[in-house]
């Protein structure tokens, strides 16, 4: 498996015709991935739990879903598992901010089509697509010049998200959440609730990343 990265973004016609499940419980990462696929894909919904994308793939047809994995109640290896039981299953691709080698090995393993990293910069995630759409196995690590994991600059995000005003939107919106949630995560850390930290960090990094 070779890294092709970039190889399939200039194919406009393979991104065209795709059916893409969008699986994330965070507001900033679905907006970032509905400006940046809304006008590239064929069809694209997006949903904020694995409750959400179970229904979702029982009504329609999905080509590909990109699936966060840590999400409360139904996680995304419990979603896939319900989704591959299907009788048309997409393909998944794990879209998360868990680095770990570990938990990528486990969605190799669980069948998953790919898997990138938060924040994925817009070249690789279309062109990660397109491969997976094509049939590869993308579950490579992309890393830019120099070994530092990609974040997106304001150039990534203009390409994303088409206007300054909706990268200026999103920014602001990422920095009230943070103004509200520095409180009670200082508190869940007094209190010892981990689980309640990792979470709430999980969810910054991914979308920290997005808005550069």
């Amino acid at each position: 498996m070779g890294s092709g990265i970039g190889s399939g973004v200039g194919d406009a016609s393979a991104l065209a015709s795709l059916r893409v499940l969008v699986v994330d419980d965070h507001p900033v990462n679905r907006a970032f991935l509905r400006a940046l696929l809304r006008h590239r894909v064929a069809r694209m919904v997006l949903v904020d739990s694995g409750a959400q994308a179970i229904a979702a793939c029982r009504k329609e047809r999905f080509d590909v879903v990109l699936l966060d994995l840590h999400m409360p109640d139904v996680d995304g290896f419990s979603t896939w598992e319900a989704l591959r039981r299907e009788p048309e299953p997409p393909i998944a691709i794990a879209l998360t901010a868990d680095a770990r080698d570990a938990s990528r090995k486990r969605a190799e393993d669980a069948g998953f089509g790919g898997y990138l990293e938060k924040p994925a910069t817009p070249d690789v995630l279309l062109d990660t697509l397109v491969r997976v759409a094509g049939g590869q196995r993308v579950f490579e690590r992309p890393l830019p010049a120099g070994g530092m994991a990609p974040l997106l600059d304001d150039r990534h995000g203009l390409d994303a998200l088409g206007t300054r005003d909706r990268l200026d939107t999103l920014r602001a919106a990422f920095a009230d959440e943070l103004a509200d949630g520095l409180a009670p995560l200082e508190q869940a850390l007094i209190d010892g609730r981990l689980d309640r930290v990792r979470e709430c960090l999980h969810q910054w990094v991914g979308a920290g990343g997005y808005v550069g």
